[in-house]
């Protein structure tokens, strides 16, 4: 039985992880933001800087250099179809736009040494968030379930299974806690026992 004391500990542990992604979704859509109007200001900038207009610019890739000559932003070409990247001074990729295997979009965000912080992209499912740690694991999400639900999960070892899951499906609301085999330890309300 949890006693209030355990059920204390994991409300202020969802609320901590509830006000991270909250700023971690602030921070994402600044970037997307950013990343549109740089877009725009670089296609401003090249369409009044020519002298005759062609109709189409053609080409695999594009660079946007600073007035030290280095790359800044890159509009290329990927297998699975365009990318735009946003590079720091030192000339690491600190955001990427690009589509995914499956044609879903996908913004990446990552540090100033170029690891992957946080995940923002679409499935067939709806949106999703992900936040990654110093070891590119990820330890918390926000998603869209299958059902068209939304779940905040928070993940230990084990990146495709949470560890802590807080569900609103059509049925009502699901708090689950697995331990470190995966099996639930906690459920409310409960769980069948084959659920993941």
């Amino acid at each position: 039985m949890t006693t209030r004391h355990e059920l204390d500990a994991l409300r202020t542990e969802v609320r901590s992880l509830n006000t991270a992604l909250q700023k971690q979704s602030r921070t994402t859509k600044r970037l997307a933001y950013g990343f549109g109007c740089l877009f725009l200001a670089g296609l401003t900038i090249a369409a009044t800087s020519m002298q005759s207009m062609p109709d189409v610019i053609k080409a695999k890739h594009f660079h946007v250099v600073g007035d030290d000559g280095k790359i800044v932003a890159a509009l290329g070409t990927l297998p699975d179809g365009g990318m735009l990247g946003i590079l720091n001074k030192d000339g690491q990729t600190v955001a990427t736009l690009s589509p995914d295997s499956k044609g879903n979009g996908k913004l990446t965000i990552r540090n100033k040494i170029a690891k992957k912080m946080t995940s923002l992209y679409s499935d067939d499912n709806g949106g999703n968030l992900s936040i990654f740690n110093d070891d590119e694991k990820r330890v918390a999400a926000v998603y869209v379930l299958r059902d068209g639900g939304g779940a905040l999960s928070a993940f230990g070892e084990h990146p495709e299974t949470p560890a802590t899951s807080l569900a609103a499906t059509p049925n009502g609301g699901r708090l689950t806690i697995r331990d470190s085999d995966h099996k639930i330890t906690f459920s409310a309300p409960e769980a069948e026992a084959s659920e993941h």
